[in-house]
């Protein structure tokens, strides 16, 4: 007797732009599988406080990264040897369903010391990166933790990473706010590859440590610009200093352009915010380390950037406030009539401020105390940075740090994060507060609602507010309020209408080795953090996909193109495993995509995660999905981004049933469809222009085409074309 083995193909696609985060979750997002993180070093903790004893500071001093995972998952932790590049797996560990792991770095592993008299100064490259990669998304904190060594950023996984950045630094402190130490500690900057031989133009702002001539300010500076070029392998990191000299020096400014997407994160090694140097008034220290992810200059706006105060120290000596700075953005790509400078403007005071390249010095509006947005005069890209001014006064007792501000385009419609608690005992104050901006109907109607942990979701209006409901201006539709969080833990947040928000995470804490912070003394040290919470990227109208799939016995053969006027480049492609709709929202569904029993090809994604990262540098690529055992059913929700923050989701379906009960049971009238036929001959659908489907590969297997779409006269019809095939996994027949 002779039995035959079919299999039963679908192929659907489902058309999804990413704009103003509306649908958008963790998709092209700060959630992602594969992070290469960088850490920049505090100075002083290479000072000298012997003349404290036992109440030295410097014992306490600590560095983590922050991981919280929205299901299930497991991650790993990788470094590299320092002389062969070899990645080394350090650990994996298992995480909760919304709940987060706080995991100490190898501070050994991660220090830059090379270049210079004393090692320390950078321009050298080295493998001193951490690599981070977890089967399932992840929101990845870098948080440091001691004295004058506060600060935090979010980590930006791979296919976030661009091309094009600016730094975003501070300017030098020859040893200014300092009361123990009076070390001079600069504005600085890494850059961490993710690809092998990657190239890397640098121009410096401000000359460098080792002499690199910067454009506008430092020793040499003339006002032109003066680049030099590196070249990087995977997990290499390349750090540059200002020299610190003078406090008119600022390496803000630089310039980075890569032809591979790169990491770069920047700072202060110890920065005294300008019109705050009030330490030395109470015997304490008024500095503290800065430290940020730069966001590629792909992502930035023109508009939509929005923002409310720090929660501030009453009675505070130097003024009250904070301290923006803006910068601006210009792609390589840019037309020649691209503008050289922009007037951005800050409402509510409507005051212009001037924008322009290399800039000296950098545009900055001080002792802000209430809500913003800014937007640009002539449509040219530009960026925001916060900056909390240190002013001692009542507690919380602000130091200075710096934080993103995330434009309107590119807010979620959820987020998680951790907020950790105290690292030791000898930090005896902490204060966490987010500042959340949202739309005033979500969060009156009760739709925008938060969970602590694994607990049940509850409306965020539940939370204890600080100086109540501010107005944003400009946009009525939005409100801003300051939330105190009652303990450190895992924070979900997510709007159940779909609407986009933005939150900021920060904290202030003090640390005395005698657990008690009596008085204001030398030996007390407060230090802050502060960094938005995740976002996504903004899409583009512009691009557009076409994608063929070729099916055969028991794979998937996908070939994928993106176009564009923004020439937009392909980034990953992802298999989607994601129940809740945290990556991406799926239409008309109460779940979001899950792929079962279905994998990409070994030699491009090694790991098994299920995703595949790209340099960024093609428009098109080609895939092989395999079914990992074709005797059972199989579905692949196929995740495809491009460097613009556009996507498409493509689902693929597999069936190891006979194609008799696979037709009978069919119900759809190829009639009545307004998509007609399948051409049999050309091997795709007709109407179809931007996502032709190829004819199915020939292997052994017999073929035949037909169009699935539901009857008009109903509703809109599913889109998607089936290819039905016989034989088995190897293209025979069984007998």
């Amino acid at each position: 007797m002779k039995k035959v083995l079919c299999c039963l193909f679908l192929v659907c696609f489902t058309l999804a732009h990413a704009q103003s985060g509306v649908g958008l979750h963790g998709l092209s997002a700060t959630d992602g599988k594969d992070y290469y993180l960088g850490w920049l070093f505090p100075s002083l903790n290479d000072q000298d406080l012997s003349s404290l004893g036992s109440r030295s500071p410097l014992p306490f001093f600590g560095v983590y990264i922050l991981v919280s995972s929205y299901s299930d998952n497991q991650f790993t932790v990788s470094y590299f040897d320092d002389k062969t590049g070899q990645e080394l797996v350090s650990s994996s560990y298992q995480i909760a369903k919304r709940r987060s792991l706080i995991v100490p770095i190898d501070r050994v592993r991660m220090r830059m010391d090379g270049g210079g008299k004393n090692g320390y100064e950078g321009e050298v490259a080295q493998w001193r990166s951490m690599h981070v990669t977890s089967k399932k998304p992840i929101n990845v904190q870098f948080f440091s933790s001691g004295a004058c060594s506060g600060g935090s950023y979010l980590g930006l996984p791979v296919n976030m990473l661009g091309k094009e950045y600016v730094i975003e630094s501070y300017n030098d402190n020859p040893g200014e706010g300092g009361f123990l130490s009076h070390e001079h500690s600069a504005g600085y900057f890494m850059v961490i590859a993710a690809f092998d031989s990657t190239k890397i133009t640098i121009t410096p702002n401000s000359t460098t440590a080792l002499g690199h001539v910067g454009a506008t300010t430092g020793i040499g500076a003339t006002g032109t610009p003066k680049p030099f070029m590196i070249f990087l392998r995977r997990g290499q990191c390349y750090m540059v200093k200002s020299s610190g000299a003078q406090s008119s020096y600022d390496i803000s400014g630089t310039t980075i352009l890569s032809d591979k997407p790169v990491s770069v994160i920047a700072g202060h090694e110890n920065a005294n915010i300008q019109g705050s140097s009030v330490g030395i008034y109470n015997h304490l220290d008024a500095r503290d380390f800065m430290i940020e992810q730069m966001i590629p200059v792909e992502f930035w706006d023109t508009t939509g950037y929005i923002s409310i105060p720090f929660v501030d120290a009453t009675n505070a000596n130097g003024g009250a406030g904070d301290e923006y700075r803006a910068f601006y953005g210009k792609l390589a790509s840019a037309s020649a009539n691209y503008p050289s400078e922009t007037s951005v403007q800050m409402k509510p005071d409507n005051a212009p401020i001037t924008l322009k390249p290399f800039p000296l010095p950098v545009a900055a509006k001080k002792g802000v105390t209430t809500p913003v947005s800014f937007s640009s005069a002539n449509g040219c890209k530009f960026h925001v940075v916060q900056y909390d001014q240190r002013m001692q006064g009542t507690a919380p007792d602000p130091c200075p740090s710096q934080m993103s501000i995330i434009p309107m385009s590119q807010w979620k419609t959820s987020y998680l994060w951790y907020v950790a608690s105290n690292v030791t005992p000898q930090e005896v104050y902490q204060a966490y507060y987010i500042n959340l901006i949202c739309y005033r109907e979500d969060y009156d109607n009760g739709t925008l609602q938060w969970a602590i942990s694994a607990s049940p979701l509850a409306p965020v209006k539940s939370g204890v507010t600080i100086d109540g409901i501010k107005s944003i201006p400009d946009h009525p539709e939005l409100m801003g309020v300051t939330i105190k969080l009652t303990a450190p833990n895992s924070y979900y947040v997510v709007s159940t209408s779909n609407r986009p928000f933005i939150i900021y995470n920060y904290g202030y804490r003090a640390i005395d080795a005698a657990r008690n912070l009596s008085g204001n003394n030398e030996s007390n040290f407060y230090f802050s953090y502060a960094s938005p919470v995740g976002f996504a990227t903004p899409g583009f109208d512009t691009s557009f996909f076409t994608i063929t799939v070729t099916p055969t016995c028991s794979r998937w053969d996908m070939c994928i193109a993106v176009g564009g006027s923004n020439k937009p480049k392909l980034r990953s492609i992802i298999l989607l495993n994601d129940k809740d709709k945290d990556v991406v929202d799926k239409p008309n569904s109460d779940t979001g995509y899950v792929s079962s029993n279905v994998r990409f090809d070994n030699t491009l994604d090694p790991d098994g995660h299920g995703e595949i990262d790209l340099s960024g540098s093609d428009s098109s690529t080609c895939v092989q999905l395999f079914v990992k055992n074709p005797a059972d059913s199989a579905y692949a929700a196929v995740l495809i981004v491009d460097d613009k923050g556009n996507y498409r989701v493509v689902e693929l379906k597999y069936a190891p049933s006979p194609l008799n009960d696979t037709i009978r049971g069919a119900s759809f009238d190829i009639a009545k469809s307004p998509w007609y036929l399948v051409d049999a001959a050309q091997g795709y659908h007709r109407d179809s222009l931007l996502f032709p489907i190829t004819k199915v590969g020939t292997s052994n297997c017999a073929t035949i085409f037909y169009a699935c779409h539901g009857d008009s006269s109903v509703g809109t019809p599913a889109s998607f074309i089936t290819g039905a095939m016989l034989g088995g996994a190897d293209g025979s027949f069984t007998l």
